[in-house]
């Protein structure tokens, strides 16, 4: 049972990473569109994504370890024994490696998937996504019209 709540947050940290670097991926369309324009390559994109969602993972990680320290800490002082920290070391280092790995891992499809845009689509990003706002107002009822009889008019009395 054990086991299997360790799986699980793991999974989750993965998922967690995979869906941070697809929403920065996401909000730095356009940045990635210039890159590519200016000369920047795939490799060079991936390793930024990658990069970044190494950084999330580790930081994660090390805040884990110093919160599993603490409770160690008040563990043992609670049971009045000691802590083997040379065990405690070698946890915690097979910990950043392992979340580098889970980092990695989650950050490894939304990088190459950045890494391969192509670089008019990802320009043209932010003005694609507002193309379809003058059709939203316009099925608005009578919101772009000014009556001055009825609650949908913008213009009071002057």
């Amino acid at each position: 049972l054990l086991w299997l709540g360790i799986a699980a947050s793991l999974m989750l940290g993965g998922f967690g990473i995979w869906y941070g670097t697809f929403a920065a991926v996401r909000a730095r369309t356009r940045e990635v569109g210039l890159k590519k324009a200016m000369g920047g390559s795939d490799i060079d994109i991936l390793a930024q994504f990658l990069a970044e969602a190494l950084c999330k993972s580790v930081a994660g990680g090390i805040f884990g370890i110093l919160i599993g320290c603490a409770l160690v800490e008040i563990g043992s002082l609670s049971l009045g024994t000691g802590v083997s920290y040379s065990l405690l070391f070698f946890s915690s280092l097979g910990s950043i490696v392992f979340s580098a790995v889970i980092g990695i891992a989650g950050g490894l499809f939304p990088a190459m998937r950045a890494s391969r845009m192509d670089v008019v689509t990802a320009l043209r990003f932010e003005q694609h996504t507002m193309r379809g706002l003058p059709r939203v107002l316009a099925a608005l009822p009578h919101m772009h019209k000014v009556d001055h009889g009825t609650r949908y008019s913008r213009q009071r009395f002057i």
